[in-house]
């Protein structure tokens, strides 16, 4: 099959590393698979003479520009080009084209049919981002709908009566994140925790319980990873950014203890990575994180927004360390049933059904 992927802009994030993983395995099994970006950036329902949407459109249009085509941090095999709009002119004829945000679902619905049978692969729906309802209207286009967890597609589907036509859950890469040459369970506490600046992922509570971790347990070596390192991240935790995943899993490995705190997510990648990787994980549940998350057996769940439980239930992982080596063995063997290839396999058969359409 010729593919067509369009994101948004090129940058460091949960659903790009999502939508570059299927690239390479689909080109991996014999596909034509190509990535476009735009230089004009989407405004995001921002109408272009509102200061908000013009300070979109500048540092969009910066992004795009001083960005181009590069990101180091992921090892994509694909061609990824730069077009200056998503148009009929600069987007080849293919059997599929697939978008993977609401501002690219709007610029497929406008293409030629010849463009592909159109697909959009939905990461996730906040509420709470969408004032507008420009977002919550995307689910409405005539196009082939498939949410990355039975979540996603509930609130979907309850939201806006649209039918979500299939649900493909988001995998690991268990050749890279695995357990094998993780750290010594007698080494020194170490405690991983993810943070991102915003109020869905939870970045303030990330910061609240590394404090809470350290005023208890001052012996505790905690570290932190995200897309950028905030001022507000204590002088006590080692922060790491921009990491690959060869360096994120080995980063997961050194590790005993992962703790994500976000609010809302679609799927949730991280607890999921760090259980392949053989950490012990508190996480919310949050998302699709119930989906292979299970309390007490591979991992131990909060609710959102619960700071006390999440710093409770780690310093109870420290000091029973029989709990603790359970859930690690435990979530890397749980973790491998979430391999990319069974996502993979799932989205493979589902585009072919739509190409033996036309």
């Amino acid at each position: 099959m010729n593919i067509n992927i369009i994101i948004p802009y090129v940058g460091i994030g949960g659903g790009h590393r999502v939508i570059f993983e299927y690239a390479n395995r689909l080109k991996m099994r014999g596909h034509d698979v190509v990535i476009y970006s735009p230089i004009l950036p989407f405004l995001y329902g921002k109408p272009i003479y509102s200061l908000a949407g013009m300070n979109r459109f500048v540092k969009g249009f910066a992004r795009s520009l001083l960005r181009r085509t590069r990101c180091p941090w992921f090892s994509l095999e694909v061609p990824l080009v730069q077009v200056p709009l998503i148009s009929n002119r600069f987007i080849r004829d293919a059997d599929i084209i697939i978008a993977e945000s609401f501002p690219t679902a709007y610029a497929i619905s406008n293409l030629y049919a010849s463009k592909g049978e159109k697909v959009y692969l939905i990461h996730h729906y906040s509420p709470d981002e969408d004032a507008s309802g420009i977002w919550l209207r995307s689910f409405s286009l005539p196009l082939y709908k498939i949410a990355v967890s039975e979540f996603t597609k509930r609130l979907i589907e309850e939201r806006c009566g649209s039918i979500i036509w299939a649900t493909v859950p988001n995998g690991v890469n268990t050749d890279i994140f695995h357990p094998h040459g993780r750290r010594s369970p007698d080494d020194p506490p170490k405690v991983l925790i993810y943070y991102a600046k915003g109020t869905r992922k939870g970045g303030k509570d990330a910061i609240a319980v590394a404090r809470k971790l350290y005023e208890s347990r001052p012996e505790i070596l905690i570290s932190m990873f995200g897309p950028h390192k905030s001022p507000s991240i204590p002088s006590f935790v080692k922060f790491h950014s921009k990491l690959t995943d060869l360096e994120l899993a080995e980063l997961y490995r050194s590790h005993h203890i992962f703790v994500y705190c976000s609010r809302f997510e679609g799927w949730g990648l991280p607890p999921l990575e760090a259980m392949a990787c053989g950490c012990a994980v508190v996480t919310t549940n949050v998302g699709g994180v119930p989906e292979y998350a299970r309390p007490y057996k591979n991992a131990i769940v909060c609710a959102p927004g619960d700071i006390n439980c999440i710093v409770g239930e780690v310093l109870e992982l420290l000091d029973k360390p029989s709990l603790c080596n359970k859930l690690m063995y435990q979530a890397s063997e749980d973790a491998r049933k979430h391999s990319w290839e069974n996502s993979i396999d799932k989205l493979e058969h589902l585009l072919s059904r739509l190409v033996r359409r036309r």
